[in-house]
């Protein structure tokens, strides 16, 4: 969920490491700010919330994924799981590929220094 960015979820202080994570800078945050909105209205309109929206988004586009969901309480858990309940058609993907299109999110992940440790993003 990129680090709560998707969720609407902002850095908390000077202690909340995100602040310094591209993605969460002055530089990024309009432009950020303004995908995650269009995605919190679709979500909206599809009767889903934000996390349930990314989680159908992902399993959509790779079926064979087996998306693994970071959750502190029983509740984020259970929001996750509701994404099953409600799978993406098609023209959810075509909707979600037009409000978001790859390179919409600003910033990498993590500084140029970490990112050169990621295997993930290569």
């Amino acid at each position: 969920m990129s680090r709560g960015l998707l969720g609407g979820s902002r850095p908390q202080g000077k202690g909340d490491f995100r602040a310094f994570l591209p993605r969460f800078s002055a530089e990024h945050q309009s432009t950020n700010a303004s995908v995650v909105e269009r995605l919190h209205s679709y979500a909206k309109e599809r009767g889903l919330t934000p996390g349930q929206l990314a989680i159908g988004w992902t399993l959509a586009k790779q079926p064979r994924f087996v998306t693994l969901v970071g959750a502190k309480t029983r509740a984020q858990l259970e929001d996750a799981l509701g994404a099953l309940e409600r799978p993406l058609t098609s023209a959810d993907l075509a909707a979600l590929e037009r409000i978001a299109p790859e390179g919409a999110i600003q910033g990498e992940r993590y500084a140029s220094e970490a990112m050169k440790h990621l295997d993930s993003e290569r």
